[in-house]
């Protein structure tokens, strides 16, 4: 089903004021491809990677059933600023 443009454009500018009250880096858990991981990342869960994440990265039981390509959407809050 996918996200509307404007949930999209809030959720950029949520990271972007987390980024610079806290200074949390844009980066997020990559797959072997250089893509979002879709799938449980043990550094996240150890608190050994810092970044934006997903649920599904720090649960087994956890999906992403809408398809949110946080990396995607990094590199364009990246470019914005």
């Amino acid at each position: 089903m996918g996200f509307y443009p404007a949930q999209i454009q809030a959720l950029k500018a949520l990271w972007q004021a987390v980024h610079g009250a806290t200074g949390i880096p844009y980066e997020a858990p990559e797959n072997q491809f250089g893509k979002t991981s879709t799938k449980y990342v043990q550094d996240v869960v150890y608190g050994k990677f810092q970044g934006i994440v997903s649920h599904y990265h720090c649960s087994k039981r956890k999906i992403d059933c809408a398809g949110l390509d946080i990396h995607t959407l990094i590199q364009e809050v990246k470019s914005e600023e």
